[in-house]
């Protein structure tokens, strides 16, 4: 075979004389970027991507033949544009998922739907490890979120969303009760500090994973214990403080030091930091409660809710009358209200000026509040505090909602002379939080926030960086937390010399726009598993009001999922290029074609929604297995299957050779719900297949649990070239089947029992000597496996040829 010289970027290579530039440069490690190509396959350049340059003019790399001395660019300004250009098309008609919605509506992308579906299969520990991916605090955040990827649940749709949060607590709880808890794999200590100001969520998340980098986190923390807000702002009947503590040993058990009772701007300061340590971390959080505004609000028996809620965590002796009311409609308010009821309040009313619809608090606790006998005022403003020297009441006034602010919700406006009067003897104020400005000189922006560069998340002085409340102002755990692992990515590159690039904020995903109920793949009505809760008449104290779901609540409610997120969202070919090219999904829905997905074969499942039409289906289909199930309609401009009838119905062979070369997930394996793998890539085995002695080369993947999930094999390697049959792709379920025998069994006194190997052999050999003795050779006849390889086929015949000596001998061709 002769070979030629040509250069690919000036890079100079050899290939083989009549390869396409495509083939020549895969083999020699060059990337072109492509969707249609498959060594099976006779190139048709049907995705339009693999674009390069020769002579200055565009070329599809897969059609072009390499030539001596050719001249080959794969990256020019007009190949970008066209390979852009081309993906855009492609995604102007994909109507589908790459992620699921409760993923993306993540502030720090957890994958709920892979852990819900690791809780299916009960691997618990697992869906730990892959929460604190992006999540340090699995039982601390599954009490606590407001809960955002239930608001975006396709469940909704149906019945009732999916029970996300609880689930991530059932298993945060489950892990932390383990002996074997989950433990990240630190790497090799790189002996550099960092300084971490403030232990919220913010700071821990941050030291978790620096220390998980090597580094040294030293943690500083005002108060006398670790936690922030988490510890001094969130009432024990909704976070156990023992749960906080055991979460934080965890991170602590990385090699993360802590010195408490130290103030920023009173003990040490951003200068004494910067020389001790490599860089510094601010998590300072938002500490400070805001004032009203009001006259009175001075007055004694007025309160600070963030001050309130800190001196509960804090263990003082707090003091308040009979009648309390609370000013706002966020968490802070409801847990200040709620804690007012535990510390002897026989009426709380919470005044909050919009309607229940707008109030930024979680819906469940503000239906608690409710049940524990909190009243709420809505579109109630107050304008006064009453009384001398004490609070004896407050004056408010009924609001109005008019037009919408630059938070989106209708703004209220009072309405004039509708002021009423309550008599209380406290008032709370829960209005919003700021930042304590101590030490932070230079530092703040305007807004008194500390102000940073967010594609470095680093202050204005070198080495300084920031997240979370402080830098945003109040917002939830979970955004702090998606916060200080984005800081600590930022600290872990400026750490190791390297350029900071923190990526694009959210990952790329196309998004199934405008579903409707019906589009759905699962229409039965299952409800949802509800919270068991303490008994409203025994919740006089702090103690935690929800008790937990039980194993069997958690895996019923697990299955309601959807699976909305595509199967191959790992590894899907379009979504990579969509990440490398920077594409922006297309959100138009009405714009797309909506194909119903098509499950009624018992192997093959078809969503032509993402479908690319590359064709490849169809031609292996037609030329390499010669079955002709599927076509192209040029007319419609779809694939469809032949005559259009179901796919069981037409020649289909079940080989799954379809899927095989499907870029996307448009043709893929009818698998069972939950039996994927989502920890990516998989542990893959080569092997042979021993369906048959042909000897075809595949590969089984293989998921956490050590169970095979799925076949696949190489394309144009081994004899069978990357083919497989229907048996070598989808005929592994027995590996793992409960009823597969394991060791050999013998009958005795009518019952199978285990054997050794040596008994069982000892067994069929004297039995057979006993038979041939007594009736001769030809009284015993072998019958071998079609699964058996030819040697070791013929190693039975020789056997019973040579050994036995009858000819009695066959072979069972039938799969």
């Amino acid at each position: 075979m002769s070979y030629i010289q040509l250069q690919i970027d000036n890079q100079c290579i050899a290939a083989r004389r009549g390869q396409t530039i495509l083939e020549a440069a895969l083999e020699n490690g060059i990337h072109i970027p492509y969707l249609c190509h498959d060594p099976r396959l006779k190139p048709s350049g049907g995705c339009g991507l693999c674009l390069v340059e020769v002579d200055n003019v565009v070329q599809k790399a897969c059609m072009t033949r390499v030539l001596d001395g050719m001249q080959v660019k794969t990256k020019s300004d007009i190949i970008v544009e066209r390979r852009k250009k081309r993906l855009n098309e492609i995604f102007a008609d994909h109507w589908a998922d790459c992620l699921a919605p409760c993923t993306l509506a993540c502030p720090a992308g957890t994958d709920a739907q892979a852990y819900i579906g690791l809780i299916v299969q009960r691997r618990y520990r697992d869906a730990v490890r892959l929460i604190k991916q992006t999540n340090p605090l699995p039982a601390v955040i599954g009490r606590i979120c407001t809960r955002p990827c239930e608001d975006s649940c396709r469940r909704n749709l149906i019945d009732e969303k999916v029970s996300i949060c609880f689930l991530k607590r059932f298993v945060g709880d489950r892990d932390l009760y383990n002996t074997n808890r989950f433990r990240p794999e630190v790497k090799p200590s790189t002996g550099k500090k960092v300084a971490i100001v403030g232990s919220g969520p913010a700071g821990l998340s941050a030291a978790y994973y620096l220390a998980i980098e090597g580094h040294k986190p030293f943690i500083f923390e005002a108060m006398p214990e670790l936690g922030g807000m988490l510890r001094y702002g969130i009432p024990a009947y909704r976070l156990p403080k023992g749960i906080l503590d055991q979460e934080i040993d965890i991170i602590l058990e990385l090699g993360v030091k802590v010195k408490t009772g130290q103030a920023l701007g009173k003990d040490f300061t951003l200068e004494s930091l910067l020389s001790e340590y490599d860089a510094v971390f601010l998590g300072i959080g938002a500490q400070k409660g805001t004032r009203m505004g009001i006259e009175g609000e001075n007055k004694d028996g007025v309160l600070s809710g963030v001050e309130f809620l800190r001196n509960i965590g804090l263990g003082k002796d707090i003091k308040i009358g009979e009648r309390v009311a609370v000013i706002g409609g966020g968490n802070t308010a409801i847990d200040a209200a709620r804690s007012a009821l535990r510390l002897g309040a026989k009426e709380v009313k919470l005044i909050y000026r919009r309607s229940r619809k707008e109030m930024p608090a979680h819906q469940i606790e503000v239906e608690e509040a409710e049940h524990e006998g909190v009243e709420l005022i809505l579109l109630a403003n107050p304008v006064e505090v009453l009384g001398q020297d004490k609070v004896a009441g407050i004056k408010c006034i009924k609001m109005a909602l008019g037009e919408p602010d630059e938070s989106g919700r209708r703004r209220p406006e009072p309405v004039p002379g509708s002021e009423f009067v309550l008599e209380v003897d406290n008032v709370i104020a829960a209005i919003g939080q700021a930042v304590d400005g101590q030490g932070l000189d230079g530092l703040l922006s305007d807004r008194k926030l500390i102000l940073i560069d967010p594609k470095t998340m680093q202050t204005n002085l070198p080495g300084v960086f920031a997240a979370g409340d402080a830098v945003t102002g109040p917002k939830t755990a979970i955004d702090a937390i998606a916060a200080g692992r984005k800081a600590a990515l930022a600290i872990n590159q400026y750490l190791n010399g390297e350029e900071i690039d923190l990526g694009p904020a959210k990952p790329f995903s196309s998004i199934k726009v405008g579903v409707t109920r019906e589009e759905l793949p699962d229409q039965q009505e299952k409800p949802r598993i509800p919270m068991p809760t303490l008994p409203v008449e025994k919740r006089a104290d702090f103690d935690e009001v929800e008790l937990g779901y039980s194993e069997k609540q958690a895996l019923v409610e697990a299955k309601r999922c959807l699976e909305c997120g595509c199967i191959k969202q790992n590894h899907c070919h379009l979504r990579r290029l969509a990440i490398e090219y920077d594409i922006e999904p297309n959100l138009d829905g009405e714009s797309m074609r909506h194909f119903k997905i098509d499950d009624s074969h018992p192997t093959i499942l078809m969503d032509m929604n993402k479908c690319i039409l590359c064709k490849n289906c169809v031609s292996i289909c037609s030329d390499v297995v010669q079955a002709e199930a599927l076509a192209y309609d040029e007319i419609k401009n779809e694939i469809t299957t032949s005559c259009n009838l179901p796919l069981i119905d037409t020649a289909c062979e079940a080989c799954g050779q379809c899927a095989s070369v499907c870029p996307t997930a448009a043709i893929i394996a009818n698998r069972q719900e939950f039996t994927r793998e989502y920890f990516w890539p998989p542990r893959v085995v080569e092997t042979t297949c021993g369906y048959c002695g042909v000897g075809c080369q595949m590969e089984l993947n293989i998921d956490g649990a050590g169970k095979v999930f799925r076949v696949t094999s190489k394309s144009g390697r081994g004899i069978n070239e990357g083919n497989l049959c229907a048996k070598g792709r989808f005929g592994f379920k027995f590996i793992s089947h409960p009823d597969r025998l394991k060791s050999p069994l013998i009958k005795k006194d009518g019952v199978f029992v285990e054997a050794t190997w040596n008994e069982a052999i000892n067994l069929i050999a004297t039995r057979l000597y006993e038979i041939k003795l007594a009736y001769g050779p030809d009284s015993i006849a072998g019958l071998a496996s079609a699964k058996c390889t030819n040697e070791e086929n013929y190693l039975f015949q020789k056997f019973m040829r040579a050994v036995i000596g009858t000819n009695n001998v066959d072979h069972c061709a039938r799969l």
